[in-house]
């Protein structure tokens, strides 16, 4: 339930009632109910106690829900009168031995508030402590208890109390406060440092010891007050900017006390006040944003909430450990041993501190060329280093036991797997290596091109003698560097392109596959895709190549064979990280997308078409990175490595989670990263069980980095909704819709990127990222001809910039992604700084159309509006200029463009609060001879008018034209001031020979003042031409989108609903959906830290607005409304039922007949309708259709008739249980709850049907018409009772069979017929009513059809037949009296609408029916409010 209170809330705590004390059990014995207290803690240093009692309420259908009653019982105000940024309560929950105490009392537990002020001072304060003062409060207690005290919401006696203790030290407001486990008190401040204090004893001569577990007790804390004072004890500084918030924490490994704090540096940082006042580690980043609100910390996880909108949890136990490097030496080759095995111990492992002084006693005689973690087996953990030398040496440390290997030289005693001869090898050239994935082996490269295998001795045979092996390809050298693909193959990429991948056999190895990139860039990294045989390969020069291994090489003779021809790329992708390194490459065996990093510090995710050909989805930066060296992937996620600075970060892609930090003390030295996973899973990136990293810190010198994090399989990190996209705040977005095929979104961020993405199947693709502005991004728009298939796309930043780019969508059709051509740049005359921007750009069509040509408005930093008309037809000049119109020197922040009355309207919000409306011709003169002339024909030399809209600046405004048939403009603007400002204006067009103009005739406004609890960003009108209302969407810093209802008569503004977003919006644009069936979705774009989709069923809301507008209402039923209560439609019915739906069966099988009938009219009496029934009451009689006409007259008498009628081919008889319905109803196939004389069955207008049964059967039957009782009303214990006598009912009159007042197949009984030709008149009275009124009274009527499908279609029928009269009927009136007729056809298929002429609506909603009345009830309900 909400509650609304005096102030702003700082902290709430809450009590629940648990007495332990009998006496106190007896007191509150009568009460039933839940019952709690909640304190808040509030801005100005209010503390009020609200009392809430629950209990167990039964609605209409017999279902039970939790209400809540809340009463304010007590206000607590300290006598420190002043404005607090923080407050923390520390008792109740807090202390559970004062509880208990409390409880055997019968009494409240005390309850204190610390609280932080603006002048830099902490007040601590008693809340509930003093026995007196509680006595009182527990009286009120005891009295709400009982009941005597039912609800207090009028403003309660305040109490004030004296502060117990007032901490000063603090140079700047102090915006955090939190009680610690003993009751320290933690505090942060604007002057940037985080305070620990503690309650000592006030002199040296008091002779109360501090004991901790005393203190801990809530009650002794005040009673010391008089003997302790709260001290100082720890400052700790390190944060870079203010800072918002502080949690306490226990240390996982020694339980000691630790701080963590957040600040608007983006950063958390870990403290441990009585070991240091440094940080004790390594701060946590991983946010993408400026500032971190919030940290709190829960069982050893942190919790982290900044202004990106997201929540980041850590790991405590992993952030604290000592993970400090250990130094480790290369040993060093002794020449007279080159080829013995040896082991050394390390029995004192030398640490960071110590490793200059083992630098200086060792001797340098190797130099490292290349170094790798491997196992024993493919399957184990990667817990051993094996490390090559220049020198030649090769030597492997295990972590495990920390000690060094050393395995016979690499370079010595080597022959050729050609020839079988000695190979003379200079170990000098060695570069790189490569293990094996069993650990066994080993491959150098060279400079010289040679490979040299080398068995690593010490895993299985240690008296085998080594075996070296020499190959290589002559042609191809120096070697850049090696992978083994599997088992089986080797991946050697060469300096100058070429990519080979040999295959090792049985008599050594030979040639499968000889590339050749074809750039002038070097192969670095590689993905294989084993199933696909596909294999990937990025280069130095930003480019992804991608090779097709299906059709291998003609075998070569040897290794050294180089007549194999080289293949070229399948499809190469350009500069997919610009110019950079690419780095690391890695294919999602899921999907088949395969994702790349580099040097730019982006993810990349490229996709193979049908063809084969490679293309671009998404270029990601990554927050806190400056470059990507690695990337790891699984179906769980995406982990990368890279640097920040000198530091090696892992980090989460989705999450931003960073799991590891290390500084290695620069990114060029040599280093080499492994992440291992759990045993037989794939990797779990949560929480990665293990990491090593070994770099390269002289030239035979190694820091190793290790650890084996805890396995918390259970554990999941919450991942970011939404597209990533951009690496700063996007500013602005916009759809670009492309007519029959899919859209485009256009993005433009702080990070001076521009991106142009399609969304094609729920999914963004990228097309193109157009090239970056010299400043941020401030505007992006798109503008488009009707019928045309190509779009005007417009970005603009700083110097007063704008470029335009041309998008044809001509291929989309086809499937063919649209292409992009720039057309030209806009430029002012002089010169602009780089602070001198365009904050805003709008652009619209304009005539001509051929060429199409466009109005593009810019707004900038001075006020003023730069517009230019552009061509779709390229200049032959790449520069254009425009003209200016200068505005009051206030800057705009947000402008939007309409077309109304032949005029242009321009709507200008400035940081002022004000609105300025220009009036522009939108024909325009182009001079497309004189290149960068173009030009607007007349400009105005003022406004149209002037608003004072919003008290301060105006983020955002939108306009829209409501409806075709009335002149009337629909703005909307919101501010920092938390307003929604709405205006409805009338304009009236004057016209001469010379010119044509428009005059504000009248202006309309409404204020929503308190639409947001923040600052709002964006707006959205949209509007609906056949509605008297429009859509309104709001979004900003209080991370959510509202949607608003804007009525236009009388003009006002209501709130509908509010949804939470994942990041803060500050942009906004929609764009409508629309499938096949005819139902349409409406697409919400929100900018911010990333973009979020947000969606609503637009046939949902249209139709819950044409309920809202109906002056009539006819509700169409089939038997598919029926089935939401249960029962079966005709085409489920079973067979029995087709075979017994037949009047002639009871002739032939009486008793048969009757007992099926019987029971399905006991299942339909026995079967509850479902809620649909009832909302469809209460919108009729409940008055939630608040525009039905409920007074209209008849037009032949004064009697009123009713503004609704149900028409319906069910025979549940349900409607008839509700009483409005009870006499507006026309069953055209009877009802069930009814049986009748069967005498007429034989009969048809009066006339004896023909046929040899038909004659036997009325030979016995008397005259049908002089059945004196031929209907009878059927209850359900008559239809029990029937069921189990096995004689069959008789008619008392005739002593015939009964039958029900079913119409059935071939069915001619009149006794039926009357009763539905009764009620058919009736309604073709009513439906003649509602014409008229429709005709002549501008009355609007909705037909609401629910289930009505095509196997049994007579009640479709009557719907689309009603739509089509009254469409004539509004078509033959006068424009000013028309009504209007809307078909909502609500059914889970065949929903296809109907051939409508242009005064008809059609709605269709695709989804059973009790569900869509329950979405569109639920609108209802809050257009009501």
């Amino acid at each position: 339930m909400p509650l609304q209170v005096s102030d702003c809330i700082h902290d709430a705590t809450i009590l629940d009632f648990e007495w332990e004390n009998s006496a106190a059990k007896d007191r509150h014995h009568h009460h039933e109910s839940n019952a709690f207290l909640i304190a808040l803690g509030m801005v100005h240093n209010n503390c009020e106690i609200w009392g809430f009692r629950s209990t167990f309420l039964q609605d209409r259908q017999h279902r039970h829900r939790m209400a809540f009653e809340a009463t304010r019982l007590q206000c607590i105000t300290c006598d420190v009168r002043c404005m607090t940024y923080s407050l923390s309560f520390y008792g109740w929950h807090s202390d559970e031995e004062t509880l208990s105490l409390a409880r055997d009392d019968g009494r409240l537990p005390p309850l204190i508030a610390a609280s932080g002020t603006v002048f830099g001072e902490i007040i601590v304060w008693g809340i509930v402590h003093d026995e007196r003062r509680d006595n009182v409060l527990m009286n009120i207690v005891d009295l709400w208890l009982s009941q005597d005290i039912v609800s207090r919401n009028d403003p309660t006696p305040r109490l004030r109390v004296p502060p117990s203790f007032r901490l000063k030290g603090h140079f700047g407001s102090v915006f955090s406060v939190k009680f610690g486990p003993e009751a320290e008190i933690a505090s942060t401040s604007d002057d940037r440092t985080v305070r620990l204090w503690t309650l000592t004893p006030s002199s040296s001569s008091s002779t109360e010891a501090r004991d901790p577990k005393s203190v801990r007790n809530t009650s002794r804390i005040l009673e010391l007050q008089s003997t302790h004072c709260y001290t100082l004890s720890w400052t700790g500084w390190g944060h870079t900017a203010r800072v918002w918030d502080v949690s306490f924490a226990r240390s996982p490994h020694d339980n000691s006390l630790l701080l963590i704090s957040a600040g608007e540096d983006g950063v958390a940082r870990i403290w441990s006040p009585f070991l240091t006042e440094k940080e004790f580690r390594l701060p946590l980043r991983g946010h993408r944003c400026e500032s971190l609100w919030t940290v709190e910390n829960c069982d050893g996880i942190v919790v982290t909430g900044g202004n990106d909108g997201s929540v980041k949890l850590w790991d405590l136990e992993s952030r604290t450990r000592d993970d400090g490097a250990i130094a480790y030496v290369v040993p060093s080759m002794d020449a007279s041993n080159a080829d013995a095995e040896t082991t050394i111990e390390l029995e004192d492992v030398a640490t960071s501190t110590t490793r200059k002084k083992k630098y200086k006693k060792a001797k340098v005689k190797s130099q490292i060329c290349g170094m790798e973690f491997f196992s024993i087996n493919s399957d184990g953990l990667k817990s051993k280093l094996l490390v090559a030398t220049r020198e030649g040496s090769l030597d492997s440390l295990d972590l495990t036991q920390q000690s060094w290997t050393t395995h016979n030289s690499w370079s010595n005693k080597v022959i050729s797997s050609v020839t079988g001869e000695s190979v003379d090898v200079d170990s000098s050239t060695g570069v790189c290596i490569a293990v094996h994935p069993c650990g066994s082996r080993v491959v150098v490269g060279t400079t010289e091109g040679l490979l040299i295998l080398s068995d690593i001795l010490g895993h299985h045979d240690s008296k085998k003698p080594s075996q070296k092996i020499a190959f290589n390809s002559t042609s191809h050298r120096p070697i850049q560097s090696l992978s083994w693909v599997d088992n089986d193959n080797l991946l050697v990429f060469y300096a100058r392109g070429t990519i080979i991948r040999y295959t090792f056999h049985v008599d050594g190895p030979k040639i499968s596959h000889s590339m050749k990139l074809g750039t002038i860039g070097i192969p670095l990294s590689f993905a294989h895709d084993a199933a696909r045989r596909d294999l990937y390969v990025g280069d130095s020069r930003g480019n992804l190549a991608y090779f097709n291994l299906n059709s291998s090489l003609s075998p070569p003779c040897d290794s050294n064979d180089n007549t194999s021809t080289e293949k070229s790329p399948d499809s190469l992708l350009a500069r997919v990280h610009a110019k950079e390194h690419v780095t690391g490459v890695v294919v999602l065996t899921s999907t088949g997308a395969i994702l790349s990093v580099g040097n730019d510090g982006c993810v990349n995710e490229c996709k193979k078409d049908s063809n084969g050909q490679l293309y671009q989805v998404y270029s990601i930066p990554i927050a806190n990175v400056t470059g990507l060296r690695n990337i790891w992937s699984s179906d769980d996620g995406v982990v990368v490595g890279g640097y920040y600075g000198n530091d090696y970060v892992v980090t989460d892609v989705l999450s931003g989670y960073e799991f590891v930090r290390i500084p290695t003390g620069g990114r060029q030295r040599r280093h080499e990263f492994v992440l291992d996973s759990a045993k037989n899973k794939m990797i779990d990136f949560s929480v990665p069980i293990s990491y090593g990293m070994a770099v390269c810190t002289g030239q035979n010198s190694i820091d190793i980095y290790s650890r084996g994090m805890p396995q918390k399989a259970d554990f999941r990190y919450s991942y970011n909704i939404g597209s990533t996209l951009h690496g700063e705040t996007i500013n602005r977005l916009c759809w670009v819709e492309c007519k029959d095929c899919c859209a485009y979104l256009l993005s433009g961020s702080n990070d001076c990127t521009v991106k142009l993405s399609r969304y094609k199947d729920n999914e963004f693709v990228s097309v193109k990222e157009l090239p970056p502005h010299e400043s941020c991004v401030r505007g992006v728009c798109s503008s488009s001809h009707p019928k045309s298939k190509s779009s005007l796309l417009v970005t603009c930043g700083g110097k007063l910039s704008m470029e335009f780019y041309l998008l044809d969508h001509s291929s989309c059709a086809d499937g063919d992604p649209a292409s992009v051509s720039f057309l030209c740049s806009y430029r002012t005359l002089g010169v602009s700084s780089i602070d001198h921007r365009m904050n805003v750009v709008r652009a619209i069509p304009v005539v001509p159309s051929d060429p199409n040509c466009h109005m593009v408005v810019a707004a900038d930093s001075d006020g003023n509006l730069h517009i230019v008309v552009i061509s779709e037809v390229a200049l032959p000049r790449k520069t254009t200029i425009g003209n200016i119109l200068h505005g009051n020197g206030r800057p705009v922040l947000c402008l939007d463009l309409l077309h109304f009355l032949d005029r242009i309207l321009i709507f200008v919000g400035t940081t002022a609060g004000e609105i300025l409306v220009w009036d522009l011709p939108s024909h325009v003169d182009v001079c497309l001879g004189d290149v960068g002339s173009n030009g607007i024909i007349v400009l105005p030399d003022s406004p149209l008018f002037t608003i004072n809209a919003h008290s301060s600046g105006i983020n955002d405004l939108s306009a829209a034209i409501p409806t075709r048939e009335i002149p009337l403009v629909v703005l909307c603007s919101v501010g920092d001031d938390q307003t929604l400002a709405t205006y409805l204006f009338t304009f009236v067009e004057h016209s001469s020979c010379d010119n044509r103009s428009i005059e504000l005739s009248e202006s309309k406004s409404v204020v929503a003042p308190s639409a947001s609890s923040s600052p709002m960003k964006a707006v959205k009108v949209v509007n609906d031409d056949s509605s008297l209302c429009c859509r309104v969407y709001t979004t900003g810093q209080d991370d959510c989108i509202t949607l608003w209802r804007l009525e236009l008569q009388p003009l006002a503004i209501k709130l509908m609903s509010s949804s939470g977003l994942s990041t803060e919006g500050s942009c906004i644009d929609c764009m409508r959906i629309k499938d096949s069936s005819g139902s349409e979705q409406e697409m919400i774009a929100i900018g911010g830290e990333g973009i979020e989709l947000q969606s609503i069923d637009l046939s949902v809301f249209k139709a819950a607005t044409k309920l809202y507008e109906a002056n009539y209402l006819l509700i169409t039923a089939g038997a598919g409304f029926s089935a939401d209560s249960g029962l079966s439609t005709y085409e489920c019915a079973p067979d029995e039922y087709k075979e017994l739906c037949d009047p002639s069966k009871l002739m032939r099988e009486a008793n048969r007949f009757q007992r099926f009938w019987l029971n399905f009219s006991s299942t339909y009496l026995k079967t509850n309708p479902h809620l649909g029934y009832e909302l469809l009451d209460l919108w009729c009689a409940g008055g939630l259709l608040p525009n039905l006409k409920r007074n209209a007259k008849n037009n032949t008498s004064a009697t009123e008739f009713s503004p609704w009628w149900v028409y319906t081919s069910n025979v549940d008889c349900h409607f008839h249980r509700f009483k409005s319905f009870q006499d507006s109803v026309c069953e055209i196939h009877g009802s069930a709850d009814t049986f009748i004389c069967s005498c007429g069955i034989g009969y048809s207008d009066g006339q004896a049907r023909l046929g040899v049964q038909w004659d036997q059967w009325n030979q016995g039957v008397p005259e049908f018409k002089s059945c004196k009782q031929p209907r009878v009303q059927v209850t359900c214990d008559a239809l029990k009772s029937a069921l189990n006598d096995s004689n069959i009912l008789m008619c008392e009159s005739c002593q015939l069979p009964l039958r029900p007042n079913v119409l059935m197949f071939n069915d001619t009984d009149e006794n039926v017929l009357r009763s539905i030709s009764t009620q058919r008149d009736r309604y073709q009275t009513w439906e003649s009513q509602v014409e008229d009124a429709i005709s002549n009274k501008k009355s609007r009527l909705v037909i609401l059809e629910l289930g009505c499908g095509i196997n049994v279609p007579a009640v479709r029928q009557e719907s689309e037949e009603v739509l089509t009269d009254c469409a004539q009927i509004i078509q033959s009136q006068e424009v000013d009296s028309r009504g209007s007729v809307c078909l909502v056809r609500i059914n889970p298929k065949n929903v296809e609408g109907v051939a409508l002429r242009h005064e008809a609506e059609y709605i269709s909603v695709k989804a059973n029916a009790k569900e869509a009345l329950e979405q569109i009830d639920h609108l209802l309900r809050q257009m009501m409010r």
